[in-house]
């Protein structure tokens, strides 16, 4: 299971951002911050590197494109798909990333809890549902 913020936790860490977005009256990430994030977070490779070698943003989407991509659309490629995700480090790298972004000016706190929430609900519906699954990640 990935690791959830408390709301208490999230409101500490968001606080001073806040302010200090308030202070800068500053609204969203500008598109140059973004671009120099993702430089950071997710940096184009000449190689091809070792799984080892990725950093998140670069492992999550490997583990989604190739690793865990399903096969098919029948129950049983759905089932396997969505064990690779929910077993593997997917859903733990794809947070390191968003983090990375915010840590480096690509999204706001706001943002990042924007996306904590969705990638909490899309584990929930992927990983901890009863019925089998009936479509990848991908489409949650």
């Amino acid at each position: 299971m990935i690791p959830r913020l408390s709301s208490f936790s999230l409101a500490v860490v968001a606080l001073p951002y806040i302010i200090l977005a308030a202070s800068k009256n500053t609204g969203p990430s500008s598109e140059d911050s973004r671009l120099t994030a993702a430089q950071i977070c997710d940096p184009a490779v000449a190689e091809p590197q070792s799984y080892d070698d990725m950093l998140p943003c670069a492992k999550a989407k490997h583990i989604e494109e190739f690793l865990c991509r399903p096969n098919g659309t029948n129950p049983t490629d759905l089932e396997d798909h969505a064990e690779c995700m929910c077993k593997g480090d997917f859903f733990g790298e794809k947070l390191a990333c968003d983090t990375c972004m915010r840590d480096n000016g690509g999204i706001d706190i706001l943002e990042l809890v924007l996306y904590d929430n969705l990638l909490h609900s899309a584990y929930d519906q992927l990983c901890l549902a009863t019925a089998a699954p009936t479509a990848p990640f991908a489409s949650i």
